[in-house]
């Protein structure tokens, strides 16, 4: 029987010798072996850091605050602005309407003339 020829570039795929068989590369961790702070956290400054978060929190909740009355003023506001918006919506539709009855008599005036053309 005849030898394999062999070949210099054995391919990342195959293994070296085919009796053992090809161990997967271990899996790196999401932050590179180290922890989620790079282990320089430490826990005061967690804590610092969700002080600060809820100090933050609170002063733009305060800002968030309104009484009836602005929510009766920005209601009243949006209810104008929605029928302006709706009423030149309906101005717009008459006016393509408009036009396009415009459009629809010329082409029948054009059209009666070239018939009355085709009499004579």
């Amino acid at each position: 029987m005849r030898k394999p020829v062999e070949v210099a570039y054995s391919g990342t795929m195959r293994a070296k010798d085919p009796a053992k068989p090809v161990q997967p590369a271990k899996q790196k961790d999401k932050f590179g072996g180290q922890d989620k702070y790079g282990g320089y956290a430490s826990w005061s400054d967690l804590s610092d850091a969700e002080e600060e978060d809820e100090q933050d929190y609170q002063s733009d909740s305060d800002d968030m605050e309104g009484g009836f009355d602005d929510l009766e003023r920005e209601e009243a506001a949006t209810a104008r602005l929605a029928r302006r918006e709706d009423m030149e919506a309906q101005a717009e539709e008459e006016r393509l309407r408009k036009e396009k009855a415009d459009r629809k008599k010329k082409l029948e005036a054009m059209a009666r003339q070239a018939q009355a053309k085709k009499r004579y």
